[in-house]
């Protein structure tokens, strides 16, 4: 076992001696020791995910290498630096750190140092859905790691190779990367690793159609699932299988795998998992056509998706905090050298920090589960009234089409106006900053208005019906594009300070992105019913096309393709229960002379009606195709004996020489039918057709107008 692992599976033990061994360094000034107590003592906060106390330890290795300029240790620290940035989301500050550690590592020649780094940026770029961006380093990792790593980190690469090759569509060398990875994973008994190579097998199958191939791999890694008690593995493969068989059709055994994804998710609180498995049992039951069931399951999906959001909100608050703790404990070392004045500010200022953290973790959950533009606004009037004061409120939302705003959320002294006044025409969107989305405008004279896009002259109509003297003007951004405005006003100039536009701007990025997600549900209602009504055209055309491409379009009979499927079928089943069935091949006698005579409408009309007679003749179980110009061929169920098979030709004969009647003329055709018998005279579709085709042929070159077998002379 090599130090690496030791430090991810005993950390709390090993982060004991590593602390205990940083006091000894510290006595005896050994920088080197110090150092190496610094990165284990790192890595055990960070497999014990403790990451505001690995950010420490790493900061401190960086700083003390910096300080001896040793990059080898100062390489380290980037990485820990990244990693732990990574584990807190916070993607940027992680690529940031793990490029400077790449950087470094090149400089060392340090081959371990390149493999991990370039193995961790793949991961952050793939996070990121950045999958091409990552490839370069993971390649490099690869090719290192081939020569210079064991076989277990290489199969960690390579299942980062499959994953983001899969991402990017390019199912060939995504599954050649993931069936290398998933020999890897076996061979050193990598159990999650091989069950996440079989789950990514498994959906590559899946985008190319090879749904059966597909449902193996994901039984596998089911089954390995279960024998590792891998929870995670079990509630991505019972998703997994599920989703394949709504593709197929098998909505039971679908909605079966889905009810196992419940009870597991439960059990171990994922409520993701949960979320999706109710969103997959509502399309499961709505393709089944239980749409109460689907309806209700729906509602579960979207309750659960509604906390998770609030949830994320305060995640990403609580990694700010964490973030924010970490800056505390880099600063504690100045704030020490402070005075006591300073030093009591200091800490005024950063308790207010947290107290506006945990304000705005609050505030967010609570506006993030308005579902409708106008629940939005009420829930955002409501909080701000103990925020700010203001005489009136407003939500203005933007339509690109028009470039204009709209007002249909307004408030004035406590009561609701509908829009006073028309569009407002918004020019130069282009000159919006980034800044822009979460910076508010502070206007202590609404006529003085100096911005790029938004002029005192556009405004001045508003402000006029409004009675408003000065104001805050907040834009709602998605990254540069403007999807609305926040704005409060006051009928008095001068009425707000810096300190309220900072107020509000602190509160922009959490209102756009409930505006987007109500825009986004509404969007959601109105195209629900429009899907669901092209679905069922979608179905219906499905059911032409397939009939289309299995049947005859002159006689409507079967063609040749849906021949060769009912045999396909037929056969197996008839081995199974030891049955027997007769194959006739029928070739008309003086069809040519109508078609001479009368033209092709006459031959087709004849065709049709033959086609209709011998279809009326046979049982529903039987079948009846056309497959050349006069030939057809049809298979009669249940026909053990030659005898049988002769009367079924003999009624078959029978019906197609009784007399047609065309333009007042009556003619009679005959027929020439070649029989195969099922098992006598093969046990294959091929062989059987081929055998009625011999015959047929035989009864041709002996006067035609019979019927025969191969191997007799014909009737």
């Amino acid at each position: 076992m090599d130090l690496w692992d030791e430090l991810s599976l005993r950390p709390q033990d090993n982060l004991d001696k590593s602390l205990g061994a940083l006091r000894s360094a510290l006595d005896r000034q050994d920088f080197h020791a110090q150092a190496e107590a610094l990165a284990q003592a790192g890595w055990c906060y960070f497999f014990l995910s403790q990451q505001a106390e690995a950010l420490e330890k790493f900061n401190s290795l960086r700083e003390m290498a910096g300080n001896q300029n040793n990059l080898l240790w100062k390489q380290w620290a980037f990485l820990g630096l990244g990693a732990a940035y990574q584990q807190l989301s916070r993607y940027d500050l992680a690529l940031e750190h793990l490029l400077q550690a790449m950087e470094q590592a090149q400089e060392n020649h340090s081959i371990p140092g390149q493999i991990e780094t370039g193995r961790r940026l793949g991961e952050v770029y793939l996070t990121l859905d950045k999958p091409l961006e990552g490839l370069e380093y993971l390649l490099k990792a690869e090719r290192l790691a081939e020569k210079h790593a064991g076989s277990a980190t290489l199969a960690d690469i390579l299942l980062c190779l499959g994953e983001s090759y899969l991402n990017l569509h390019r199912n060939d060398q995504a599954l050649e990367y993931l069936s290398h990875a998933l020999v890897l994973t076996k061979e050193n008994a990598h159990r999650s690793g091989e069950a996440r190579a079989l789950t990514l097998i498994g959906l590559i199958y899946r985008d190319i159609g090879e749904l059966d191939i597909s449902e193996e791999y994901h039984l596998e890694s089911l089954k390995l699932c279960q024998v590792g008690n891998n929870a995670w593995g079990l509630l991505e493969a019972h998703l997994n299988l599920g989703n394949l068989h709504i593709l197929r059709s098998k909505y039971e055994t679908a909605i079966l795998h889905f009810e196992k994804v419940i009870v597991l998710a439960t059990q171990i609180d994922s409520r993701l998992h949960l979320a999706k498995a109710y969103a997959s049992l509502s399309a499961a039951w709505e393709k089944a056509g239980n749409f109460q069931k689907a309806l209700g399951y729906e509602r579960q999906a979207n309750s659960l998706e509604r906390d998770l959001r609030a949830d994320e909100i305060a995640q990403k608050t609580r990694n700010l905090m964490i973030q924010q703790e970490f800056e505390q404990n880099r600063a504690q070392t100045e704030i020490l050298r402070l005075k006591s004045e300073r030093l009591e500010k200091k800490t005024n200022e950063l308790a207010g920090s947290l107290d506006s953290l945990r304000m705005l973790s609050d505030w967010g959950r609570q506006i993030a589960g308005a579902l409708t533009p106008g629940d939005l606004f009420s829930r955002i009037y409501d909080s701000l009234s103990h925020l700010v004061t203001f005489r009136t409120f407003g939500l203005a939302l933007f339509h690109a089409k028009t470039r204009t705003l709209h007002f249909p959320y307004i408030m004035k002294d406590r009561e609701r106006l509908k829009s006073p006044f028309a569009p407002l025409s918004v020019h130069h969107l282009d000159k919006i900053t980034p800044n822009d989305a979460v910076s508010a405008f502070l206007l202590n004279d609404i006529s003085e208005v100096q911005s790029t896009w938004l002029t005192a002259e556009a405004i001045a109509p508003v402000a006029a019906t409004l009675e408003a003297q000065s104001g805050i003007i907040l834009p709602l951004m998605e990254g540069k594009k403007l999807s609305g405005l926040l704005f409060v006003a006051h009928s008095e100039p001068q009425a707000y300070r810096q300190q309220d536009a900072d107020t509000l701007g602190a509160l922009g990025g959490f209102i756009a992105v409930a505006l987007k997600n109500t825009l986004n549900h509404r969007k959601v209602r109105r195209l629900n019913q429009a899907l669901q009504k092209e679905a069922k055209e979608l179905e219906l055309a499905n059911r032409q096309i397939q009939h289309l491409a299995q049947h005859d379009l002159l006689t409507g009979l079967a063609n040749r393709r849906l021949l060769t499927e009912f045999l396909a079928k037929t056969i197996p089943f008839c081995q199974r229960t030891k049955r027997g069935f007769a194959l006739y091949f029928l070739d008309l006698d003086g069809f040519k002379p109508v078609n001479d005579r009368w033209g092709h409408d006459a031959g087709d009309w004849v065709l049709t009606q033959l086609g209709k007679k011998l279809k009326d003749l046979l049982r529903d179980s039987d079948l009846v195709a056309r497959v050349g110009g006069d030939e057809f061929v049809a298979v009669a169920l249940e026909i053990e004996q030659a005898e049988q098979a002769v009367t079924v030709a003999q009624k078959l004969a029978a019906i197609i020489q009784e007399p047609l009647v065309w333009e007042n003329t009556p003619f009679q055709l005959g027929v020439s039918i070649g029989i195969s018998l099922f098992p006598t005279d093969g046990v294959t579709a091929e062989e059987l057709i081929n055998q009625a085709d011999n015959a047929m042929y035989h009864v041709k070159n002996h006067g035609k107008h019979g019927w025969g077998f191969t191997t007799e002379a014909p009737n």
